[in-house]
Order: structure tokens, then C-alpha cells, then sequence
């Protein structure tokens, strides 16, 4: 019994060995966390996400992710991707991008960590303040101009100039010192002059100025402190001023003498000229106030026409009787006036 016992024992290990040889353990596969290269995040942050892939995963597997700083939060993972928030990055403009880990976690696999990159705020360069301009309106007396900044809080100088004046001078640097010198000029009382009493804001419509003489000028600006630090280039934009109208009468009125009407009166013509003449302007005739024997005014392209009522009711050998009537023209030169003088009955002895 003891031998059979040993034999069957012995089957018992060989056929044990053979059982082992025909069916070896295979060892569990492994696990591996792949992750993708995240892009730099702008200075602003808000929604980012990275890719991510589990070579393996393990059954009922959870993936975990941490970030080591606060600006990043709010994950929310889905297959492949990690979605999450950045925060905007409060550093000085120009400064170093700021870095963060993330450590992808996984049941039996090694963590990997990912470096999350956000840049700074870029240096933003001012944008040079500069002027636009538009000229209304030129009259030979003024001139209305309309000047925009790029920028509606910027404090500047709005003037004009002739051209010839402007090419005295050497530069632009040159022209903007002089000015400056002029705003700190004590007045007549001996006050020092102050330069924030020239100083201008926003945008101007119809800024008038008046004007001497014909020519060409050009208006101009430029941005200018009240401490007399300049803040731009100067602006310019050229325009020309008409010469003045002149009004000239015609030659059978003598000048400053008066107009010789008999006693009856009647219909009168005296023929005038406009030199230089302005569009859509109009000669225009006032008579003396509360006189009415002079009435019925007519302006024609080239005459004055009017109505000289009959001075027979006068006192006989009185005095004749006088008046006048001014003729106008925008912006002429001058403004002549037409004297008239009738004589009364003569006295019968």
C-alpha cells in the first residue's frame, strides 16, 4: 500500500507538471496615460482644455486631474479631453508668462504631470494722438473750422497762421516754442501768462476766427499740457481767403455828394459793381430809419432802383430836404452811402 500510495503520488506531481506546462499565467496588461501639449493661454484666460488618451484602461478606471495653482479650476472631464477655466493673469504688461502642473492620476499607473503656460498682458504702446480737420466755411473776414483728436480728453492747441508766417519759422518744434513762449507772456497788468488759457478738449465744430487779409493759412493743431510738455506732432490744413468784395457806384453818382432831386420827385437809378463777389451773397440796401419819402427799393444784378415822392406841400423857400440810404454787400470793403437832397418850392414874392 505504501508504494501505491508513492505512485499515485508521483502521477499525481506528473500530471500536475503537465497541467502546469500546457496553461502558464499571462501577465495583466499596462496601464499608460498619454497626454497632449496644451497651447500657451492668452492673458485674458477663460475656457481651455487639453487632450489626454488611457492606453489599457482599467475597468470601472477613473481618471483624477489637480492643478498646483488656484487660476486653474473648474475641470470637467469627458473621454480624450480635459476641459477646464483659466483666470486672467493680473501681472504687470511685458512680464514672463506664469506656469502651472497638471497631474493626471489613474488607478495603477503612473501620474503624469503637464505644464499649463499663460502669458502676461502685452505692452500696449498709446496710440499717438493726431488731429482731423474740416474747414466749413471761408469768408475774407473769418473762418470756421471743425478739428477732431484722436483722443476726446487730450488737451491741445487749435490755431491758424499765414503760410508765409509758417515758412519763417524752421520747423514744426520751432513754430509750437514760439507759441508757448507767447501763452506765458505776462499780460498788460504784468499776470503771468498761463498756458492752460489756450488749451482746448475735444472735438470743435465751427471754432470761428477772424481774419485781415487774403492769402493762403493754414489751421492748425497740436497736443499741448498746461506744464508745456507737448504731446504730439503737429497737424495742419491748408485754405485760402478770398479777397474782400468792393462795392463801387457808378461814375454818374458823385462821390460823397449828394443826389439832386427836383421838387416833383420821380424813379431813380444809380448803377453799381461788385469786385470779388461771394457766392450767394446779395447786395442789400438799408434806408435811413423813419424817413418814407424814399420808398419802393428794387436791387437788380446791377442796379439800385427807388422812388422819390414830390416835395410840392413844402414851405415854400425852406430848406431842402435830406437823406440817405446805406448799400451793403457781405464782407465788402466798405459800405458807400447814397446821400439825396430835394429842393423845396421856391417862395414867390
Amino acid at each position: 500500500m505504501k508504494k501505491l500510495y508513492l505512485f499515485f503520488a508521483a502521477l499525481g506531481v506528473l500530471a500536475s507538471a503537465a497541467c502546469s506546462d500546457d496553461d502558464p499565467t499571462t501577465p495583466p496588461a499596462a496601464l499608460e496615460i498619454s497626454v497632449g501639449v496644451s497651447t500657451v493661454i492668452p492673458a485674458t484666460g477663460g475656457a481651455a482644455s487639453i487632450d489626454y488618451r488611457i492606453v489599457n484602461p482599467a475597468e470601472g478606471g477613473a481618471l483624477e486631474v489637480t492643478s498646483d495653482k488656484e487660476w486653474i479650476h473648474s475641470f470637467s472631464i469627458s473621454p480624450e479631453k480635459v476641459e477646464f477655466t483659466v483666470d486672467p493673469n493680473p501681472a504687470e504688461p511685458g512680464s514672463a508668462p506664469r506656469e502651472a502642473t497638471l497631474s493626471f492620476v489613474y488607478p495603477r499607473a503612473q501620474t503624469v504631470k503637464a505644464t499649463i503656460t499663460q502669458a502676461a498682458p502685452e505692452v500696449v504702446e498709446p496710440t499717438p494722438l493726431s488731429f482731423t480737420f474740416h474747414i466749413s466755411e471761408v469768408t475774407p473776414s473769418s473762418v470756421q473750422v471743425d478739428c477732431t483728436p484722436s483722443d476726446p480728453e487730450a488737451t491741445y492747441v487749435l490755431r491758424i497762421i499765414r503760410q508765409t508766417d509758417y515758412a519763417a519759422y524752421a520747423d514744426d518744434q520751432a513754430l509750437i516754442a514760439a507759441d508757448i513762449e507767447e501763452f506765458r507772456k505776462p499780460d498788460w497788468m504784468g499776470n503771468p501768462g498761463e498756458i492752460a488759457k489756450h488749451l482746448i478738449t475735444g472735438s470743435r465744430e465751427d471754432e470761428s476766427f477772424s481774419l485781415y487779409a487774403a492769402g493762403d493759412y493754414y489751421a492748425y493743431a497740436y497736443g499741448l499740457k498746461d506744464d508745456g510738455t507737448v504731446t504730439s506732432e503737429l497737424f495742419k490744413e491748408p485754405f485760402t481767403v478770398p479777397e474782400s468784395p468792393k462795392i463801387s457806384l457808378s461814375s454818374d453818382y458823385p462821390a460823397y455828394a449828394p443826389l439832386e432831386v427836383p421838387i416833383e420827385g420821380g424813379t431813380y437809378e444809380i448803377g453799381y459793381t461788385i469786385e470779388n463777389p461771394l457766392d450767394g451773397a446779395e447786395l442789400t440796401v438799408e434806408p435811413a430809419w423813419g424817413v418814407e419819402w424814399v420808398h419802393d427799393f428794387v436791387v437788380s444784378a446791377d442796379k439800385i432802383t427807388f422812388t422819390v415822392d414830390s416835395n410840392a406841400a413844402a414851405e415854400p423857400g425852406g430848406e431842402p430836404r435830406t437823406t440817405w440810404f446805406n448799400v451793403s454787400y457781405p464782407d465788402a470793403v466798405s459800405s458807400p452811402a447814397v446821400n439825396i437832397r430835394q429842393a423845396a418850392p421856391e417862395k414867390i414874392e
